[in-house]
């Protein structure tokens, strides 16, 4: 045996001969087995004495033991039987006390023995030794608004039971109180005495100043305002910078801070490459185009989706649309497939960003103007004002995209086709136009960069023809006879193209450039 590991058995010797005297100095020497059950208990003792801070949210009840059992050094089993979990936040309190709160919070019991402490359901308690667990205890949580923590916490140690327990947050105002029932009620009536408005309790609060970059910071102020400790936190705008200035309890602060992060974010946009076309329909196809027959019986095109759809929204019952989606390598043979059925012509062919979910309109048309009349009578004179109001008619298009964490894009598509059927007369002698409006109304979703067509809205021209006989037929009065008036119906059909993109507004990476080279020489050819 070396020299340092008799040192070491000598020392040790020395060390449990010297326990052994003073614990039989003090106890008429104790025999062997009492000394050890007595060094236990102070070792249970110190353990549970032992101040702990704690902030936990929905933590299973048996990891939060878990956790009491190593920061005391404690021996802690529990039964098959325990479950829940624990939301506590507590600082400086001792695992006593917690225990004691999360025994009673959960419908617990627990059983010291020797150097073990047992934890089982007040179930298995009363089954055991016929009476409850928490007969004798009761648990009260008070959050003070105005009385300094740690002073109504001494004044209450002082009324508390022998088997009572106080436990204070400082951070967050709150007193918990474990003790019979009838100290609770005796220990509430002094605090109800103590916490006045006329006591000002210092609460730990800090301030941060958030200058916000993509979001508005009014739009996302009710949404931090939720998240602010009740009665201390307090969130303040500033519309001219951007900026929120929160201010909360230190803990709070760091989960403010990751929610203003997540609002703060850069907002994609999607990039619409929009087609209007519109098409002067032939003899064969006067009663409209069957866009679903056409489309399926192409062999050069290749549509996906159900078609056709009819909208809810459409003015006319009877109203349908033709929609469907196909791939921009087949966007040549849709364009040969749509002259096929009439004259075809471009009406507009608009570009367009839109940050997500936001509504971006299209509009091919005319603004017809009309005046309305406004009398006003006095008590001698009575006067009369014009007014010009303009009302749009033509193609509009109302389109929303919603990007979605997949890469695909949901577009929520509303295209209209307005005219002025008629123009009223009225007493005045001012003329309103009479407009008749066709819209459907649908949500399609689609792979970034694939294509949208929309087809089916009709919309009708009614022209009048004069035919006559030459020479006879110009003659004014014998003329009459000779001629004929009649009205000629023209129906004229808008097919709709949408190709969406999603870009990030950032500087075009090379990929986005060769995808927006391709768009520009679609259109020059």
């Amino acid at each position: 045996m070396n020299k340092s590991k008799k040192v070491f058995l000598i020392t040790s010797c020395i060390s449990i001969i010297g326990i052994s005297l003073s614990y039989g100095e003090q106890n008429n020497f104790l025999g062997k087995d009492q000394v050890v059950k007595t060094l236990k208990s102070e070792v249970l003792n110190e353990g549970l004495s032992k101040k702990v801070s704690l902030d936990l949210r929905g933590m299973d009840i048996l990891d939060t033991l878990k956790f009491l059992a190593t920061q005391g050094s404690l021996n802690i089993v529990a039964t098959k039987n325990v479950s829940g979990r624990v939301t506590l936040f507590l600082k400086d309190v001792t695992i006593e006390d917690i225990l004691d709160i999360v025994l009673l919070t959960n419908k617990l019991a627990c059983e010291k023995k020797k150097d073990l402490i047992v934890i089982m359901t007040e179930d298995e308690y009363e089954a055991l030794y016929g009476k409850k667990y928490s007969d004798k205890k009761g648990i009260k949580t008070i959050k003070l608004k105005y009385a300094d923590v740690e002073k109504v916490k001494a004044v209450l140690d002082n009324l508390k039971s022998l088997i009572g327990k106080i436990a204070a947050d400082k951070d967050t105002g709150t007193v918990i109180i474990i003790d019979t029932y009838e100290k609770i009620d005796q220990m509430e009536e002094v605090i109800k005495k103590m916490d006045l408005a006329t006591v000002n309790r210092v609460i730990p609060t800090v301030t941060e100043k958030f200058e916000l970059e993509y979001a508005n910071a009014v739009e996302i102020k009710d949404k931090i305002s939720e998240m602010l400790t009740k009665d201390v936190g307090s969130v303040v705008v500033d519309e001219r910078t951007n900026q929120l200035i929160v201010t909360d309890l230190v803990h709070n602060m760091e989960k403010i801070k990751s929610l203003v992060q997540t609002f703060d974010s850069k907002t994609r946009q999607v990039f619409i490459e929009a087609k209007i076309l519109e098409v002067s329909l032939n003899d064969e196809f006067s009663m409209g185009v069957e866009w679903s027959k056409i489309f399926r019986d192409s062999d050069n095109l290749t549509i996906t989706g159900e078609l056709p759809f009819s909208s809810p929204a459409s003015t006319s019952s009877s109203f349908k649309a033709d929609a469907g989606t196909f791939t921009s390598d087949n966007y040549e043979a849709a364009l040969e497939l749509i002259k096929s059925v009439g004259n075809t012509k471009i009406l507009a062919s608009p570009h367009i960003a839109v940050c997500n979910k936001d509504e971006a309109t299209f509009m091919v048309g005319s603004r017809e103007a009309y005046v309305t009349t406004t009398t006003t009578t006095g008590e001698v004179t009575e006067t009369k004002s014009e007014i010009v109001n303009f009302v749009d008619v033509g193609v509009t298009l109302y389109v929303t995209p919603v990007i979605n964490k997949d890469g695909f894009i949901q577009m929520h598509i509303k295209p209209e086709v307005s005219s002025v059927r008629e123009w009223l007369e009225t007493s005045e002698g001012n003329k309103v136009p009479i407009v008749d409006t066709s819209n459907v109304e649908t949500n399609v979703l689609i792979k970034d960069g694939q294509t949208i067509i929309i087809a089916g809205l009709i919309k009708e021209e009614t022209r009048k023809n004069l035919s006559k006989v030459p020479l006879i037929g110009g003659i004014p009065i014998l003329g009459i006879p000779f001629k004929t008036k009649s009205d000629q119906v023209k129906r004229k059909e808008f097919v709709i193209f949408l190709t969406p993109h999603i870009i990030t507004g950032e500087d075009m990476t090379e990929e986005s450039k060769k995808k927006y080279e391709k768009l520009i020489e679609r259109e020059v050819e």
